[in-house]
């Protein structure tokens, strides 16, 4: 079903604007905070690349291993080159890793005190900034046509998304 953008983004905003505001603010930074999720992604990346180039290792040391014990090389130059090319592209892939940016809570909190009156702030921003904001909230609407009411929630990203919805104003 077709539910217009103009119908709901109205109601989407403050609500949006209302889990900034002074009496749920500490909450939000809190469930924002947490959804940036643990290292962990990082760090099973890093152990990947980490045991793909140990496996590359020990593949070149078992075959210099067998050429030390007589192995024809031309029959071993293969399987050698292959295991090279895995070590450097794990190592590559190791070297392309890049830290997570992640916020503190008193972070989220200066940078919306920052934006000011988050409601102004999202009647003003425009739908590229709005709808980037809409993902890294993870917003869910469902509609009953029936009721014709929409329920709306979100489910932040597990990663920071540095997203500023300009035209922000101070109080």
């Amino acid at each position: 079903m077709y539910l217009r953008e103009d119908r709901l983004s109205d109601g989407v905003n403050e609500w949006i604007s209302s889990l900034f505001s002074p009496e749920n603010l500490d909450e939000t930074v809190a469930v924002l905070a947490g959804a940036q999720g643990e290292a962990d992604a990082l760090d099973a990346a890093e152990r990947t690349f980490r045991e793909r180039i140990a496996a590359a290792d020990a593949a070149m040391a078992r075959l210099q291993r067998a050429l030390e014990a007589g192995w024809d090389p031309e029959a071993l130059t293969s399987q050698y080159n292959a295991a090279v090319a895995e070590r450097k592209a794990a190592l590559a892939g190791l070297d392309a890793l890049e830290p997570a940016e992640w916020m503190s809570g008193v972070d989220i909190q200066a940078m919306v005190k920052e934006l000011g009156a988050m409601k102004i702030a999202l009647d003003e921003a425009d739908r590229g900034d709005l709808a980037e904001l809409y993902r890294a909230l993870g917003l869910e609407v469902s509609y009953n046509h029936e009721t014709r009411a929409a329920d709306v929630s979100i489910r932040p990203v597990p990663r920071v998304v540095s997203t500023c919805v300009r035209g922000g104003h101070t109080p």
